[in-house]
């Protein structure tokens, strides 16, 4: 259960997983030529204070207002997950007569008396054979068009939300080095930094007014989705 809890908050999502974001500014400070160890420290401080900080700030907003029923994927999906598929695994043990010798088992053992379903497992490793092979192909023909990140994102509901935004930066890559060569695609790189700070500001923006009508009116704020199109 604690395993599965904090693959949903680390890993759940693509669309607002935590560890991505952190490799990559981990990894752009390497590029820079930054020492890792002072950045990663803050960023570790600042999970923790953030983390203490939104606990505190949803239980207060839950007492007073209620939960956030419309978040379905939430409440549906993401605050049952990891006790639904361990109630399941359990039921299924039991209706079995082996549920007091899978307790039994620990440590190392475990992985030892593994079983994964089958369908599950073509899936895990089908993913892996296509991230390998299609990141092989990248980096030995230069004019490979797919990137192998087109398998971690397969299938996912924030995937197939922003994948027109991806063909879109795609496209607009392809363009600007066939017609403007490296030159402009580093000039260009300003410009597509700004939409992006852009986008989160804009999402932002709508936080802070919503939370100043909220205190000011003590009347409900209006819902927006600030996942990007």
């Amino acid at each position: 259960v604690l395993v599965m809890l904090v693959s949903v908050v680390i890993v759940g999502s693509p669309g607002e997983a935590l560890m991505p974001y952190i490799v990559n500014g981990l990894k752009l400070l390497e590029l820079k030529r930054v020492q890792i160890g002072p950045p990663a420290l803050w960023c570790a401080i600042t999970l923790f204070v953030a983390l203490v900080f939104s606990v505190v700030v949803t239980l207060y907003i839950e007492y007073d207002q209620g939960m956030n029923r419309r978040d379905f994927s939430i409440m549906e999906h993401g605050s049952k997950y990891a006790f639904h598929e361990t109630i399941q695994v359990a039921n299924h043990l039991e209706a079995q007569g082996t549920l007091e010798e899978a307790r039994s088992i620990t440590g190392w053992g475990r992985f030892l008396r593994l079983a994964p379903e089958k369908p599950f497992l073509a899936a895990f490793c089908s993913g892996i054979a296509f991230v390998a092979s299609f990141a092989f192909l990248r980096l030995r023909f230069a004019r490979w068009p797919l990137h192998p990140v087109l398998f971690v994102t397969w299938g996912t509901s924030p995937g197939v939300i922003m994948a027109v935004s991806f063909l879109i930066g795609w496209f607009i890559k392809a363009f600007v080095g066939k017609f403007a060569g490296g030159a402009g695609y580093q000039k260009l790189k300003p410009l597509m930094i700004g939409l992006i700070a852009g986008d989160m500001i804009g999402s932002i923006g709508p936080l802070i007014i919503g939370t100043v009508i909220r205190f000011v009116t003590n009347l409900p704020t209006p819902v927006f989705s600030s996942m990007p199109m």
